[in-house]
């Protein structure tokens, strides 16, 4: 459930939206919102907020949440979603229940018969995956930074599979689509009726114009700004909304959005590869990406999918 925030006026809502995994080869992108509660008093502006997103080892996850090397990062989520929430998920089964958009049903709803679905849902994935879990460390840095007034309240994810990237394919969608359409739902999900929020989203893309699909979803939509760095709106019963580019670099929400979903895609592709080598002989772990690794898993396992009758569609992209 989404915790109902109370109207004060010296607070702040903000909302950050980022993907993980657009251009993997194998494995889900995630598309991932926060909702962040900031006390105004304590950080007056987002200088002050980058500050102090930067001192809890929050910022851009490509340089901060490696495949292969997540220890650091998991402990790092499972603090923060502990200390400023109250979840404490003990498997990724139950991580997705507290997180995801969807249902576990819904998520499935599209999958095929047989097989296919046992490699993405059978396997609960016990939490710590990659590591020991939070450190004390940890815990204080997750304490520290809600002490300075940047208090984590709600996260959902959308998880867009490759049966599903590949379906919209095949109907003329791109997975930049399928982005777009993922963030415009968790706003929705996660602004609070009768407040105004500001929310941060990472650019789609090269795209600056953004207004059509805005208002293709919200009543009202007035265009502010749109420059290749930032495309600005205001949305009605919303508040501002503000396409950013790398802004997973420079905005705390996005940043803390980008990190909590590149362990969401991390821990997905940790499912994949537990199942693909226990099931064939010699099958190395891969980031899912476009390397040489990955390559080795999708030849290693071309026969045994074969065997299996798991339809190409849900495999590669």
């Amino acid at each position: 459930m989404v915790p109902l925030i109370a109207a004060v006026s010296d607070e702040a809502v903000l909302l950050g939206v980022d993907e993980n995994g657009l251009g993997s080869r194998l494995g889900p992108m995630t598309i991932t919102a926060v909702r962040v509660v900031v006390d105004r008093a304590r950080l007056k502006d987002r200088a002050a907020m980058r500050r102090a997103v930067a001192r809890a080892d929050i910022g851009d996850s490509k340089e901060l949440c490696a495949h292969g090397s997540m220890a650091d990062t998991e402990g790092a989520v499972l603090a923060l979603l502990e200390r400023h929430t109250g979840a404490k998920p003990r498997s990724l089964t139950e991580f997705a229940a507290l997180t995801t958009i969807e249902t576990d049903e819904e998520l499935r709803r599209d999958c095929p018969d047989g097989e296919a679905p046992r490699v993405c849902f059978d396997d609960a994935v016990a939490l710590p995956a990659f590591g020991p879990g939070p450190t004390s460390e940890h815990y204080e840095t997750a304490e520290r930074l809600a002490n300075k007034g940047f208090e984590l309240d709600a996260v959902r994810v959308s998880v867009q599979c490759a049966g599903r990237i590949n379906d919209a394919k095949a109907k003329g969608r791109s997975r930049m689509d399928l982005d777009l359409d993922a963030m415009l739902s968790l706003v929705s999900a996660l602004a609070v009726p009768g407040r105004s929020v500001d929310a941060s989203l990472g650019k789609v893309g090269a795209r600056m114009r953004y207004h059509d699909a805005l208002a293709a979803r919200f009543a009202l939509v007035r265009t502010e700004l749109e420059t290749r760095e930032r495309s600005t709106y205001h949305v009605s019963n919303v508040g501002a909304l503000s396409f950013v580019m790398d802004g997973d670099a420079t905005e705390p929400a996005i940043s803390l959005a980008s990190m909590i979903g590149k362990y969401a895609r991390e821990l997905w592709m940790h499912r994949h590869n537990r199942y693909w080598t226990s099931a064939v002989e010699g099958a190395s772990p891969a980031s899912g990406y476009h390397d040489p690794v990955t390559a080795r898993l999708v030849d290693a396992t071309a026969l045994a999918r074969k065997k299996l009758q798991i339809p190409e569609r849900c495999f590669e992209r």
